[in-house]
């Protein structure tokens, strides 16, 4: 898998850890960022941030970066633990 954005297209799959997913860029975006979905369920958004010369995939509804695409996705996911619900 590439970690490259304009590389990936509007609208793709990919299987992390077993679990399909697909990937769908909002089609009034031209903007790094997809919507990740699993089983037709919306899971959250993952983009492509430049960030202190580091590029790095952040999720809109959590904190952190992550190195590639595959590790954002199995951020997504993994279920939640109580204490990120507190965060």
């Amino acid at each position: 898998m590439t970690d490259a954005p304009k590389d990936l297209p509007d609208i793709f799959a990919e299987t992390v850890d077993g679990v399909p997913v697909q990937l769908v860029r909002p089609g009034d975006s031209s903007d790094p960022v997809w919507v990740v979905y699993t089983a037709a369920i919306p899971l959250g958004t993952v983009s492509w941030i430049q960030h202190d010369e580091v590029p790095a995939w952040a999720i809109q509804t959590r904190p952190g970066r992550h190195a590639s695409l595959s590790d954002a996705l199995r951020t997504l996911i993994r279920p939640r633990s109580a204490r990120d619900e507190e965060m």
